[in-house]
């Protein structure tokens, strides 16, 4: 599908750089556009789509979690917003790699290096 805030577009790009563009249609045919939704629904097989928040956060990545999802429910819904959320040992995230923050002294270092 095209997917949320254009990122279709780079995943296009860089199939097409990888296979080259006559293969697009190949490797994605047109018929199983939305093929999770269409093939996996039917089986009570749902999904949760664009994730935000601290998803990118590499003291979350390659590591088997908890996760839950509460969609907002409405009558005769079929797709709602939802709070994602991931349980994880704090020993483990204690000891995992952290994400590097950049402050206000980083920034101000930076500017400087720049004059």
């Amino acid at each position: 599908g095209k997917g949320g805030l254009e990122h279709w577009q780079r995943v296009r790009a860089q199939v097409e750089r990888k296979f080259g563009a006559d293969q697009v249609d190949t490797l994605f045919p047109p018929e199983a556009y939305q093929l999770t939704h269409n093939a996996l629904f039917p089986h009570d097989c749902v999904h949760v789509e664009n994730l935000g928040g601290a998803i990118g956060d590499p003291r979350l990545h390659n590591r088997r979690l908890t996760i839950g999802a509460f969609p907002w429910l409405f009558k005769g819904g079929e797709a709602a917003f939802c709070r994602a959320v991931a349980w994880i040992d704090e020993d483990e995230l204690d000891a995992a790699p952290k994400k590097e923050k950049k402050g206000k002294k980083d920034k101000k270092e930076k500017k400087d290096k720049k004059k």
